[in-house]
């Protein structure tokens, strides 16, 4: 795990050497935004723009041991354009989460937490720029910090790294998927592993009605050791301003494993305009 961190930092080092000669500044490209769907842009937000991402999310799941309530108020993600095929990306949440434990031998147990977690630090990178049938291409990394509400932080440091595309089949329509992988703390006393890795893809069909308003559907999943969690969800973005946008969108299940169902709303917003 280590080693894979440093070759990144080593990576994303060497790139940022050779995006420093090109200066040029563009607010004038699109508003695109991470939300509303589980999968990310496959562009960066301009040099020196600020793009700030708002959500509230309610998540649940339930089985025939335990109800499973979590709720982001809110979710937050911040975006700077330090250079222009290059970005800078921090993430926080404040999380509530109730689980109530069901049994038949015992009365059943109500656990609540809140507290902020999923506190990221990352880049993301513009490796290509769409042309003919070649697609959009970024490389996102981010890594969850070991710090937080004590209960709901992980304990070391979480890599998150993916590859996001984009093919625009007309000014209407275009397909979005990433492909990814995440290393998340798992202490086995037995085998010795810190962690273990999940992969994870999202497929998204996006359609254009105007300037100002867009919706898509997607499908999405992960990649356990024992299981495939796969889910999908549809919503809509509406940007009554250039600058600012509103989304919605919900979801649910499509594999035991994964969350009953979701829904979530948001806002975002470039400065400068």
């Amino acid at each position: 795990m280590k080693k894979i961190i440093l070759l990144m930092i080593c990576g994303l080092s060497g790139f940022s050497v050779y995006a420093q000669d090109n200066t040029s500044v563009q607010l004038d490209e699109p508003f695109e935004t991470d939300r509303p769907s589980i999968g990310n842009s496959a562009r960066v937000v301009p040099k020196s723009a600020l793009q700030m991402e708002f959500g509230l999310l309610f998540e649940n799941d339930e089985t025939n041991f335990e109800s499973d309530k979590r709720y982001e108020l809110p979710s937050a993600l911040v975006r700077y354009g330090l250079l222009d095929m290059l970005e800078l990306r921090l993430r926080a949440q404040l999380t509530h989460r109730v689980v109530d434990v069901k049994s038949s031998f015992q009365p059943e147990k109500e656990f609540t937490d809140t507290g902020v977690n999923g506190i990221m630090l990352g880049t993301k990178i513009q490796l290509l720029k769409s042309e003919g049938a070649r697609p959009d291409i970024a490389f996102q990394a981010e890594f969850e910090l070991p710090v937080g509400d004590e209960t709901l932080k992980p304990d070391n440091l979480q890599p998150k790294l993916r590859l996001n595309f984009r093919n625009n089949f007309t000014e209407a329509i275009s397909l979005n998927y990433n492909l990814g992988l995440e290393w998340e703390e798992n202490n086995n006393l037995i085998t010795g592993e810190e962690y273990k890795t999940i992969g994870l893809y999202t497929l998204a069909f996006q359609y254009k009605f105007s300037e100002s308003f867009g919706a898509y559907v997607e499908a999405f999943g992960e990649l356990h050791q024992s299981d495939m969690r796969q889910s999908f969800d549809i919503g809509a973005a509406y940007r009554p301003m250039p600058n600012l946008q509103l989304d919605l969108f919900a979801g649910a299940a499509m594999s035991e494993e994964a969350p009953d169902y979701f829904v979530s709303a948001g806002v975002s917003i470039r400065l400068p305009d």
